[in-house]
C-alpha cells in the first residue's frame, strides 16, 4: 500500500480524530473508506449520503412520528404565523 499526505484544516481534523476514536477506527481507514466511496459513486453529494451511517439512531421518543399527520400539523411553516389555538382578547 503506498503512503499518501493529506492537508485539512484544524476543524476537519478534530472531527476525524473524534470520529475514529467514536468508530473505533483509524482515521487513514475511515479517509480510505471515503475515497472508496466516492471513486464507485457511492458518494453522491446529498445530505443523505453525508449522514446515512447516523439515520435512525435517535429515538424521538414518539411512537408513531412517522405514520400520525398530527405530528406533521404546523411543519413548515413559519412559527410566527402558525396557530394552534385562537386566543381572545380580554374584555377590558
Amino acid at each position: 500500500m503506498v503512503t499518501m499526505t493529506l492537508k485539512v484544516d484544524d476543524n476537519m481534523a478534530s472531527w476525524l480524530r473524534r470520529e475514529a476514536k467514536r468508530l473505533g477506527r483509524p482515521a487513514s481507514a475511515l479517509v480510505r473508506d471515503a475515497i472508496i466511496r466516492l471513486r464507485d459513486g457511492q458518494g453522491d453529494g446529498s445530505v443523505l449520503s453525508l449522514v446515512d451511517d447516523t439515520v435512525g439512531t435517535l429515538a424521538s421518543g414518539v411512537s408513531d412520528l412517522a405514520s400520525d399527520k398530527r405530528h406533521l400539523r404546523g411543519f413548515g411553516t413559519p412559527s410566527t404565523t402558525r396557530r394552534t389555538k385562537t386566543h381572545r382578547k380580554s374584555g377590558r
